[in-house]
């Protein structure tokens, strides 16, 4: 999926550089992101492979999106008003309520996930803030892409992944296209709302 995606990235951000320049730091945040992104990918499997989805999406979404409001507060300078705040801690806790029976390695491995989601938001949403552009959208896609399939290929993972492609490809186009209009969203959110209320 994330190769998929920047393959489809690649030319907007080389055709939107060309025509209106992105801000070089724009390139050092989806450089980082995309680096953050391995971790992510790699706990993902891991919490959905140790867990059942419904403990475990629920553990690293609602904890993702409860350490991101307060990251975006300390580290952006994000300002949540009281209402804000009770319906980010609304959501929150509902997702905790669904993973309420949540214990041991499947747990913390979710948690951890948590952790590395808010780490990425953070990124991107200071990225996207830093640039203003919408370039920054294709090049944490680029980013992400590079760093999971340099991982794969560095692992040893060649034809496992050529066999993915040859069998999904279709699949892993449309999931690609989905991930960067969705994500591509949000990025353009944060730009204009505070990281916990988007």
């Amino acid at each position: 999926q994330f190769f998929c995606a920047a393959i489809v990235a690649l030319p907007f951000l080389v055709g939107y550089q060309l025509i209106w320049g992105m801000p070089w730091q724009g390139y050092a945040w989806a450089a980082l992101s995309g680096c953050t992104h391995l971790p992510y990918a790699l706990l993902l499997a891991r919490a959905y492979t140790v867990g059942d989805f419904s403990v475990s999406y629920p553990v690293a979404r609602g904890g993702g999106a409860a350490l991101a409001a307060i990251g975006g507060v300390l580290v952006l300078g994000d300002h949540l008003s009281t209402l804000e705040s009770l319906g980010i801690a609304c959501i929150v806790g509902g997702l905790a309520l669904l993973a309420h029976k949540a214990s041991g390695r499947p747990f913390l491995v979710a948690l951890l996930l948590a952790c590395v989601i808010c780490v990425y938001t953070i990124i991107d949403a200071k990225g996207a803030r830093t640039t203003g552009s919408v370039a920054y959208v294709f090049g944490t896609f680029v980013g992400t892409g590079m760093s999971n399939t340099i991982f794969g290929l560095a692992t040893g993972r060649r034809h496992e992944m050529a066999a993915m492609l040859r069998a999904n490809s279709r699949r892993s186009f449309v999931t690609g296209i989905a991930s960067l209009v969705t994500y591509g969203m949000v990025l353009i959110a944060v730009r204009h709302a505070p990281v916990g209320y988007v």
